[in-house]
């Protein structure tokens, strides 16, 4: 009786140690798939359409392409598309409220790697500037940060005006830089009248790409012995160079993000606007806080944030603006343009030949 006690006792030990080994295999398997899996912090993952706990799933995230234990909440990520995918045949999709969809999952244990960047305005695609444009954070870019932009061959059929007659010439391919001059969205963009040129992500070509005459219609005027042009600001021949020949000779991948803007703009007196240019000119107060009453459409812009702080300091370029002022030789008004330059605007026969500085917006 004494022993099978004893025996009952050892099969009681036995039986715990057993339990015992079992435990820490599984503390040892929840180690390793813990080590394996990597947690998505304050991130949802949407597995076929349900949300699922993500045990379903190993995540593997890369950083710059290289492996961390974690996502970072304080940082700005973009999705890679084109590295990141699943085991399976399932695919990954980014979606904007910060959480990961799972597409085609057909069984648990899949592993999946997503590939996130660290957003740079510098070197990430038009495609992310697009998306970071429309964040609330933008991804973290800063007004003046700057990036490269090749420009195609192409040819400006007016870079000079002699005796009379345009001379055009081909502007080879080249490099330019362009810079983020607007981030904000004050309440006045809400306004229907109010240029859009001055309202969210507004980039620039930092310096004038090339020259043109401002206006397509030049008369010789006896009593001024020169040539004059009209004062029609935006409404020229300029502005369809622009949203043609020099919009075909941007990369496709730019043109493709560019928003339609509403361009207000004067003509002397009247104000007038188009509702849906992708590229533009400035207007004066866009980019000087200099009080221009001769522009009549100066409370319908707003002076862009880089500009708040800093001066523009390249060469002479057009402004979209014809003012309503008088020109030295001339008797009216009828023939201005309006330049900015030196940090200082000034007005000139619209027959001139000045810079074209180009502006446009992401989103």
């Amino acid at each position: 009786m004494e022993l099978k006690t004893i025996n009952n006792k050892k099969k009681f030990t036995a039986v715990k140690i057993n339990l015992i080994l079992i435990s820490i295999f599984l503390t040892i398997l929840c180690i390793s798939y813990t080590i394996s899996s990597y947690e998505i912090s304050n991130k949802s993952v949407l597995i076929n359409d349900s949300v699922q706990n993500s045990k379903d799933v190993r995540f593997a995230f890369y950083v710059n392409d290289e492996l961390v234990e974690s996502i970072s909440n304080d940082k700005n990520y973009v999705f890679d598309s084109s590295k990141s995918s699943c085991n399976n045949g399932a695919s990954i999709t980014y979606n904007s409220n910060n959480s990961y969809s799972i597409n085609n999952l057909t069984k648990s244990g899949t592993k999946c790697n997503i590939y996130l960047n660290t957003p740079s305005f510098a070197t990430d695609s038009w495609d992310t500037i697009k998306e970071c444009a429309n964040k609330s954070d933008h991804c973290g870019y800063n007004v003046g940060d700057t990036k490269t932009v090749r420009i195609a061959s192409h040819i400006n059929d007016c870079e000079d005006f002699v005796d009379g007659s345009c001379v055009s010439k081909t502007i080879e391919e080249k490099d330019e830089i362009v810079r983020i001059v607007n981030l904000s969205t004050p309440e006045v963009c809400n306004n229907s009248d109010f240029s859009q040129t001055g309202c969210g992500m507004v980039i620039e070509f930092v310096n004038p790409t090339e020259n043109r005459k401002f206006d397509g219609t030049c008369q010789y005027d006896n009593d001024f012995g020169d040539y004059l042009g009209t004062g029609n600001g935006w409404n020229s021949d300029t502005r369809d160079y622009i949203l043609s020949t020099f919009y075909n000779a941007l990369p496709s991948d730019l043109r493709s993000v560019l928003l339609p803007t509403k361009v207000v703009y004067s003509a002397q007196s009247s104000v007038n606007s188009y509702d849906n240019d992708k590229l533009f000119i400035y207007a004066p107060g866009e980019v000087s806080s200099e009080t221009d009453g001769n522009d009549y459409s100066h409370d319908k812009v707003r002076l862009l944030d880089y500009y708040v702080d800093n001066h523009d300091n390249s060469s002479a370029y057009w402004l979209r603006s014809s003012p309503y002022a008088y020109i030295s030789g001339l008797e009216n008004d009828e023939f201005c343009a309006e330049y900015y330059y030196s940090s200082s605007l000034g007005y000139d026969n619209s027959c001139a030949v000045s810079g074209l500085k180009v502006a446009f917006r992401v989103g």
